[in-house]
């Protein structure tokens, strides 16, 4: 799902009853309002309503905030990109890493554990059963392979590799 972007607010001030308008009350009710949204950072823009003198005033208020919103986003995007992509495809093979972790932790006790490592467009990366443990564990873990390779640009399509090395196991003691 998508966050809507404001760009704009429309503001519209009106009389209390349009049958028997103040316009005096509206106008000065206005001025204050739009000089204290300057105050607090905001543009107004007066917009024409087609009407003369009906006691509506209307306007486009935009928050600087906003404003500098856009270009935060935009120099971003790249960045949320590539984490966004992380985050599917560790999503996708996380069954199957903990599947791995967990046919390692089956193993007889003397054996050493499994050592797993993913590579995503050519980047790696080692992995532990606490990095999949859940979604909130598999966000650290793609923000972190993004700070490992920033330059790698991850998108869902990216050819991924999943690598368990298995060590050897101990010599079995003859008798």
């Amino acid at each position: 799902m998508q966050t809507p972007h404001i760009s704009a607010i429309t503001l519209e001030i009106l009389p209390e009853n349009e049958q028997d308008p103040d316009p005096a009350a509206v106008h000065t009710f206005a001025t204050h309002a739009i000089q204290a949204l300057h105050q607090h950072g905001y543009q107004s823009q007066p917009v024409s309503t087609g009407q003369r003198g009906g006691g509506q005033l209307v306007f486009q208020i935009v928050s600087q905030s906003i404003l500098a919103m856009g270009p935060v986003l935009l120099a971003q995007k790249d960045t949320i990109d590539v984490i966004s992509g992380l985050c599917t495809i560790f999503t996708t093979v996380k069954e199957l890493l903990w599947t791995l972790f967990h046919v390692s932790q089956k193993q007889p006790p003397q054996a050493h554990a499994i050592t797993v490592r993913i590579k995503i467009d050519e980047a790696e990366m080692e992995l532990t059963s606490a990095d999949i443990a859940d979604d909130e564990r598999i966000l650290h873990l793609a923000e972190r392979f993004y700070a490992l390779h920033p330059s790698v640009k991850v998108t869902p399509q990216s050819p991924v590799t999943v690598q368990a090395r298995v060590p050897k196991q101990p010599p079995r003691r003859r008798r």
